[in-house]
């Protein structure tokens, strides 16, 4: 397998920019070496790149030059004939919850449990849709959780669960409280909040005074609204399934 860091120096002889010491891209990164492109997905894709080089003058990322400036330069110098608009977060930063008694039976519980904590003392903690824990990390981050003392609102999603099942033949999950260690939740009580399976309204939460921290996967939609509600984020993406 061809080594990833003479694969960016084939690319990039001379480097535009320093990335982050040592210099080079992680030794555990997968190879773009012995990726397998059927030809006439090859085809389509050089087409349409081919196309668009014709036919547009600029190119528009839901990005912000303040966080990813450097990336938006490089692409300057690799593309100069075009222009380069990053126009992102394409998010309200003006998003306020809706505390309004009219709406509260339109309001997802979480956002009621948030209501009744203080300012800046809940860290959100969830990993996205496609995130897939094991049991073993998922007995680490609950015990971590406990013995924090923080508030905490922990969303584990389906994907969470995928690789622990009863049955592998009819696929049925387990249940959330057979995968957190015995007695978590008594021990726990109304210090934590664990939404289970369902959809939670991310940028919502993001935005409630009472969240002061997020542990995220780092998924580029989380750190994107995370950092545009002005939360703290804990990355957490060592040892995760995907």
């Amino acid at each position: 397998m061809e080594d990833n860091r003479s694969v960016v120096n084939v690319i990039y002889p001379e480097k535009p920019f320093i990335l982050d010491p040592p210099d080079v891209l992680p030794s555990y990164l997968p190879s773009v070496a012995d990726t397998n492109i059927p030809s006439d997905c090859g085809a389509f894709i050089a087409k349409e790149w081919t196309l668009s080089l014709q036919i547009d003058v600029g190119i528009i990322y839901n990005g912000s030059r303040a966080v990813e400036g450097t990336y938006v330069g490089l692409l300057e110098k690799m593309y100069p004939l075009k222009k380069h608009f990053a126009v992102g977060p394409t998010i309200s930063n003006k998003f306020v919850p809706s505390h309004s008694k009219s709406d509260q039976n339109a309001r997802h519980e979480c956002i009621t449990w948030l209501d009744n904590q203080e300012k800046d003392s809940v860290i959100f903690v969830s990993f996205g849709t496609t995130v897939s824990l094991p049991e073993t990390v998922m007995h680490e981050l609950a015990t971590g959780l406990e013995k924090s003392g923080h508030t905490f609102m922990w969303v584990i999603r389906q994907a969470d669960k995928g690789d622990i099942f009863i049955d592998g033949d009819n696929q049925e999950a387990v249940e959330v409280k057979k995968l957190l260690p015995e007695g978590f939740f008594e021990r726990v009580g109304d210090r934590g909040m664990v939404v289970s399976g369902e959809w939670v309204p991310q940028l919502e939460i993001l935005g409630h005074l009472s969240v002061g921290g997020f542990m995220t996967h780092c998924g580029w939609g989380s750190l994107t609204e995370s950092m545009t509600m002005g939360v703290p984020i804990l990355g957490a993406i060592s040892n995760l399934s995907y």
